[in-house]
């Protein structure tokens, strides 16, 4: 077994720091791996027809729910070809008793034990069958996510084209002979013209513990005892909705318009509090444009003319108003920091300037500036950079810790399609082909003198989208990594254990 720290030691002094000084080809093949499922190397946990794809892996007990999607194998990836097709396939830890769950699905939750899928475009639920003895079985006729609560599975029922449905819960979902119980007709779908169908914060209906609140044809918003299934009349003349995750709060427009298009009309919204029972004007704007508003213990709503508007919510104060916020001059909302300092962005001179900035203060603070793409972690920003990298969609990679901390760099070629392990490493492709496969490196930011990572070669063929199957480490800190024939020639999705 070759540990990988000495595997480190031989391929960097062979190189610069440079880590295009040496060629994909001359990496050792296989010198950074420890045996895996009974391979000296990498090992094949499920085979890729031509033209099939992995794109997700998640772990259920002692099974591994590989999801793949099908293209025309004869067009290359990079035209973005329509999906011809989905599917769920469950295996081994090691690739044993391989099956397929179901076809044209999608993995989308997890319920009192039950895993959820739903349609390729993300309408109709169903329960899947693990040991693939049962075809899916359909549960709840609607737009996905379902909303979980302490009593069922909760979701408007309707024809994917409908506006219109029933609220339904489903108490008891493992019971194949369950049927959902109706709580109202002429219900609001959970779709929105901006964010498109079935998603959580954009839509008018929401769900928690035993309580929901949705919203009828004729503007009634109905709060919902999930217990009971008893409804009662909570607000009338709305228009859109959005309540707060703990469902203090409900940010809602009047049903008649004030002006705009008719499709998206803009109109005076309000800010209830719902522990209260009352009411204040925040502004005028389609309710429609924004998603989820609640951000801490701030609101946050979008102006047609004013763009981001910003108010303080005041959760703690036994009466709060919401107030308005003036930003400094020049800056957008990107989020919410520690101890309620807002996370803010601005343009100067070609630079973007991340800035922390607490309401009050007559300056903000400035974190860093770049000339990139910015994601946040839990401890500081990352800031990708292509100016040094002239292949599309890669660039360089750099991390500023919030605490204050010089900028680091990380690496010096990365894809946009990165992805970070558990113990930092880096996992990505470079030099992408049209087919998005190129060699697929694990890139560990604290080697190599003078910043820029070291790196290690995995595949030569991996594919783009192979940093995603490691999302949430189905494997326990072993790699999994898709190829379009890099190891042994095979197409397939792999497990590696990667020494050190």
């Amino acid at each position: 077994m070759v540990r990988r720290s000495a595997a480190l030691g031989l391929l960097l002094g062979a190189c610069s720091n440079d880590p295009l000084a040496m060629s994909e080809e001359q990496m050792p093949p296989g010198a950074l791996f420890e045996p895996v499922c009974g391979h000296e190397g990498p090992h094949r946990l499920l085979p890729l027809a031509a033209g099939e794809h992995a794109h997700g892996v998640d772990r259920v007990d002692d099974r591994l729910l590989m999801s793949t999607f099908f293209v025309d194998p004869a067009r290359p990836l990079a035209t973005l070809p329509p999906t011809l097709d989905l599917a769920i396939t469950a295996v081994g830890p090691c690739g044993e008793a391989p099956v397929e769950l179901g076809r044209g699905l999608a993995l989308t939750a997890r319920y009192d034990g039950l895993v959820l899928a739903c349609g390729a475009e993300g309408h109709g639920a169903h329960v899947l069958d693990l040991e693939g003895g049962s075809p899916p079985r359909p549960i709840l006729h609607a737009w996905c996510p379902l909303r979980s609560t302490d009593v069922g599975l909760l979701a408007v029922e309707s024809d994917p084209d409908e506006r219109l449905g029933s609220l339904v819960l489903l108490r008891t979902p493992s019971d194949p002979q369950a049927e959902p119980e109706v709580l109202m007709d002429r219900i609001r779908t959970s779709r929105n013209t901006f964010f498109g169908p079935g998603s959580g914060s954009t839509t008018s209906l929401w769900a928690r513990g035993t309580e929901a609140v949705a919203l009828a044809e004729d503007g009634t918003a109905w709060r919902f005892d999930l217990v009971t299934g008893q409804g009662e009349l909570e607000l009338d003349g709305v228009r859109e909705l959005r309540v707060s995750g703990d469902g203090r709060f409900v940010v809602w427009q009047v049903l008649e318009p004030a002006e705009g298009d008719p499709d998206t009309p803009v109109g005076p919204v309000f800010l209830r509090d719902r522990s209260r029972g009352t009411d204040a004007h925040l502004l005028n704007t389609h309710l429609e444009w924004t998603g989820n508003p609640f951000a801490g213990g701030y609101l946050v709503l979008r102006d047609d003319v004013e763009g981001l508007m910003v108010f303080r919510l005041g959760n703690d104060e036994p009466e709060p108003e919401p107030e308005l916020i003036t930003l400094p001059e020049g800056a957008d909302v990107r989020g919410v920091l520690d101890g309620d300092a807002l996370w803010l962005a601005r343009k100067v001179d070609g630079w973007t300037e991340e800035l922390r900035w607490l309401p009050g203060e007559p300056e903000p603070t400035l974190i860093v500036r770049h000339r990139g793409v910015v994601s946040r972690r839990s401890d500081g920003l990352e800031i990708f950079e292509d100016d040094d990298v002239p292949a599309p969609g890669e660039g360089s990679l750099s991390f500023q810790p919030f605490d204050g901390g010089p900028l680091v760099r990380l690496a010096d070629h990365v894809h946009a399609s990165r992805g970070r392990l558990s113990d930092g490493r880096i996992l990505t492709i470079v030099n992408e082909d049209d087919t998005e496969h190129g060699p697929l490196r694990l890139v560990d930011p604290r080697d190599g003198a003078g910043g820029g990572g070291g790196w290690v070669r995995i595949d030569a063929r991996g594919f783009v989208q192979s940093p995603r199957l490691n999302q949430g480490d189905p494997l326990d800190g072993d790699l999994v990594f898709a190829t379009d024939g890099g190891v042994d020639g095979e197409r397939g999705v792999y497990r590696a254990r990667v020494a050190g």
